[in-house]
This record gives C-alpha cells, sequence and structure tokens, in this order.
C-alpha cells in the first residue's frame, strides 16, 4: 500500500513539475501569448498551418487559412490543449440549399456570402454567415435559426 501511495505522489509531483514550466509562448505577429501546451496541440492537429491565436475568456482560438484548402479555418483548444470546437470555410455549393435559397429570397443583391461551418466538438453542426454587423445561424439542414451580433476576438494586451 505504501508503494502505491509513493507512486501515485510521485506521479504527481511530476504532472505538477510540468505544468510549472509549461510556459506561454508568442505565437503570431500580433503578439498574444498562447501557452504552449496549446500550440504544441495546434501543432499536431495541424500541421504546415501558421495560426493567429486570439483568448476567449479561458479557452485559445486559432484561426488560419489551410495550406491544402486555401480556405479559412478556426479551432479552439480549452486551458487543458482540448480541443472543443473547430469552423471552417465553405466553399460555393458545399453547403445545404437551404442556406443559398435564405440569401435569394432575403437578400436578392448579396450574392458574395461565405458560409461557414461550425462544430461543437461533440459532433454537432450548424453553418453560419457573417452579415454586417450581424452572424445568420442555419441549422444542420440549412434552415434559417437566429441572428446574433457579430463576435469578434480581441488580442489580449501587453501589461
Amino acid at each position: 500500500m505504501k508503494k502505491i501511495i509513493l507512486m501515485i505522489i510521485a506521479v504527481f509531483s511530476i504532472e505538477m513539475a510540468t505544468a510549472q514550466t509549461n510556459t506561454a509562448t508568442p505565437d503570431n505577429t500580433m503578439g498574444v501569448q498562447t501557452p504552449s501546451l496549446i500550440s504544441n496541440h495546434f501543432g499536431i492537429d495541424y500541421p504546415n498551418n501558421n495560426a493567429i491565436w486570439y483568448q476567449d475568456g479561458s479557452n485559445y482560438r486559432a484561426e488560419y487559412i489551410d495550406s491544402k484548402t486555401n480556405l479559412g479555418r478556426s479551432v479552439t483548444y480549452n486551458k487543458n490543449g482540448v480541443r472543443i470546437g473547430t469552423e471552417e470555410q465553405l466553399s460555393s455549393g458545399s453547403f445545404p440549399s437551404g442556406i443559398s435559397d435564405y440569401y435569394t429570397k432575403k437578400y436578392p443583391n448579396e450574392t458574395d456570402y461565405q458560409v461557414w461551418s461550425s462544430n461543437d466538438g461533440l459532433g454537432n453542426i450548424t453553418y453560419y454567415t457573417n452579415r454586417k454587423s450581424e452572424t445568420l445561424w442555419f441549422d444542420k439542414t440549412g434552415k434559417y435559426k437566429t441572428k446574433t451580433k457579430k463576435k469578434t476576438y480581441k488580442t489580449p494586451t501587453k501589461k
């Protein structure tokens, strides 16, 4: 029993020491400090892509242009480096037709809109477009649901 307790204490001590050395490093020209744990996960998950990092509460969001598709993408990690959501810019025609139908009916003069898919990390997919200061949300079938104020991510300032 003592050996088990000592092993647990040793493992816990190693984990604590590792956590203490997990320092923040700049990952882009904007100077956002992203913990190396987070940026290392991004490098493994999305090799050969350079991101601009934003902090959203205790989460970290990487925005980048996918080197294979040349389309915009983003991924959000929690403070423990776990991927909790992704967003992907979609090419024309690769989204449900209900979105196009909605735009044709509501905004017939707007043909240059960009559709994004959003995956919450649990497999739930929604779609959205940004229009002026609003975000228009659609369900997984392309049916319009609601609009919200467009979210912007602020770069943290250095202290």
